[in-house]
């Protein structure tokens, strides 16, 4: 099941050690029977040192779906960030953990449960070869989740394998572009299926 993700990520720090980011994105399944998603998130980060930060947000996720009733979720989460141990290339954990209330929007009916994700990603950067201000990042991440309470809704993701490249110069504006293979639950609970998606991603750092 191919998707596309469209994804405007911007920031802007409050102070040394306090950031303001967020998500604005567009999401949709490409298929007979599919959806389009918009999400909304807005977040906030405090770095505790250069290697270690605390974060937390609340989004909110609205699916139109073509086969059944339209979906509305609100998710807060809280996680943690380490780059760990120092290697010549970037080694990050993520850990998050979700509360999610999701509403089918006929009824107003709820499915609520809290999940933990677990993301493991490396990143390599080098600097362009004719202008040093500019480079670029090659990543690749494996995320778990795993739902601790509660009834799952209409996204059961499970695993989720990332590779991506990044542009970036002086500019406050950089581009990544991920290839992203997915398993999830199907939402009627029984087994599960596999999802292949492209995530174009633009990152914006307002005022310096």
């Amino acid at each position: 099941m191919p998707e596309i993700w469209l994804d405007y990520n911007p920031s802007h720090a409050l102070s040394p050690k306090i950031d303001l980011y967020g998500d604005i994105a567009v999401r949709t399944q490409i298929n007979s029977g599919g959806w389009w998603r918009l999400i909304v998130r807005p977040n906030v980060r405090y770095f505790i040192n250069e290697t270690l930060l605390i974060a937390g947000g609340v989004g909110s996720f609205y699916t139109w779906n073509e086969e059944i009733e339209d979906r509305w979720e609100i998710r807060p989460w809280q996680g943690v960030t380490a780059v760990w141990p120092r290697l010549p290339f970037e080694l990050q954990h993520v850990l998050r953990l979700e509360e999610r209330f999701e509403f089918n929007t006929e009824t107003w009916t709820s499915s609520n449960s809290l999940r933990l994700r677990y993301r493991l990603r490396a990143a390599k950067r080098w600097a362009g070869r004719w202008k040093p201000e500019t480079y670029w990042r090659l990543l690749g991440s494996v995320e778990l989740f795993g739902t601790l309470a509660g009834t799952e809704g209409q996204s059961q993701e499970q695993l989720r394998l990332t590779a991506g490249l990044e542009r970036g110069s002086a500019s406050p504006v950089r581009v990544r572009l991920e290839l992203t293979w997915q398993k999830a639950g199907l939402f009627t609970g029984e087994g599960s299926f596999n999802e292949l998606f492209l995530r174009l991603r633009i990152f914006h750092r307002w005022g310096g």
